[in-house]
């Protein structure tokens, strides 16, 4: 049985690359958090829990390793990825509010 999507692990991009993979335009770590939030526009950049950790990667909230930790804990307890993702993105709404 495969994990749910929302665990999905997303290909590895470091440093740069792992940039560009998001918008970071508001010089304030929080503005772009709340940017990421594209539903408007039909996506959102922190789709499963897997794009949640890239973005706070590609933020460098997160080094390389601690990412990959967090991305193999998430697939031994999924429900509690879950509920991060999903107060991860209660926050986004609530600073967007």
């Amino acid at each position: 049985m495969s994990p749910p999507a929302e665990l999905s692990v997303p290909l590895h991009a470091s440093g740069h690359r792992a940039r560009q993979m998001f918008a970071f335009v508001a010089e304030r770590l929080w503005l772009d958090f709340v940017n990421s939030d594209t539903s408007a526009r039909g996506t959102d950049a922190l789709h499963d829990f897997g794009r949640f950790v890239g973005w706070l990667e590609a933020a460098q909230v997160l080094d390389a390793e601690r990412a990959s930790s967090m991305q193999r804990r998430a697939l031994q307890q999924p429900a509690g990825a879950l509920a991060v993702l999903g107060d991860a993105r209660r926050v986004r709404a609530v600073l967007r509010a």
